[in-house]
């Protein structure tokens, strides 16, 4: 019998070198009809999306220990980013894209909320469960029966207040659902786990890796085979480094798409326009960010 099961993992890093002197060590969770908020020294730090009427929940907000948020959402160039979001195409239908005929990421629930705090380490954490269903199931997405994929989407927030270090752990855990016998997973070369940074990183942003790989295009439309990227700007008068790793565990190629012109993003792919996966046997695509 085959395995159905598909699993990402993703982590997000974002490092601030913002000098920020700590008192309290307080992190909180808040949930609210379609918003989860986490709260550090009474300040947000992240706020996740979940609007059943919207196509995909996502990362609206996340911000640096000192509280500049470098995400934006829905520009009016492009209404289909969507602060820190992840987005393939599945059995041809797109869902990344925000049209007519994308696919919906229905979230259905959240679950599991959890906050911990030690002596140096910070975390909260919830779970997602999220059907992507067709557009002509939209009204009908909270009916199993409908979904192609059934995720379950974890989130874990870390902070690391002594080394100015704030982290997100992005877990998607993949099955076929009831509406396919087997899916086929495809996208363009950008599709992936996708990042698009606030106006003040457009055009003036730097991108790097670890074996200093050039970016042909000049940050217009730079593909990079490479175990991690970073992006370094200033946010404000101090900067700001944001880099997303490959998990060392992962099979094959990690590609990270990257620009800076016409404006800044970063995203981790997984090469599916060029090599299709199919949930048929147990794959693993882990990423560390």
């Amino acid at each position: 019998m085959k395995s159905r099961i598909i699993s990402l993992i993703v982590i997000f890093a974002i490092l601030a070198i913002s000098h920020l002197c700590v008192f309290a060590q307080e992190i909180i969770l808040k949930q609210t009809r379609d918003n989860l908020e986490i709260l550090y020294n009474q300040k947000r730090v992240l706020l996740y999306n979940f609007e059943t009427n919207k196509l995909k929940p996502y990362i609206k907000e996340l911000y640096t220990l000192d509280g500049r948020n470098i995400l934006l959402d829905a520009p009016p160039d492009h209404l289909h980013h969507h602060g820190l979001m992840y987005a393939i195409t599945v059995n041809g239908i797109n869902f990344w894209e925000e049209t007519a005929t994308s696919g919906v990421e229905y979230p259905v629930r959240i679950y599991g909320n959890k906050t911990v705090a030690n002596d140096r380490l910070k975390y909260a954490e919830f779970n997602n469960e999220i059907y992507w269903v067709a557009r002509s199931n939209r009204f009908a997405a909270s009916d199993v029966k409908n979904a192609f994929l059934i995720e379950n989407r974890k989130l874990r927030l870390i902070i690391d207040a002594e080394n100015d270090v704030l982290m997100v752990d992005w877990t998607g855990n993949f099955r076929v659902g009831d509406f396919a016998e087997k899916v086929t997973l495809s996208g363009t070369d950008y599709h992936g786990l996708g990042l698009r940074f606030v106006r003040e990183f457009d055009k003036v942003a730097k991108h790097f890796n670890p074996a200093n790989l050039p970016y042909p295009t000049g940050g217009k439309h730079d593909l990079i085979e490479t175990p991690w990227a970073g992006v370094y700007s200033k946010l404000g008068d101090k900067p700001v480094t944001t880099a997303m790793f490959t998990h060392p565990d992962v099979r094959g190629s990690s590609v990270y798409f990257c620009m800076i012109d016409p404006f800044a993003y970063l995203s981790a792919t997984q090469g599916i326009n060029k090599n299709h996966s199919f949930i048929q046997r147990a794959i693993i695509l882990q990423y560390v960010t």
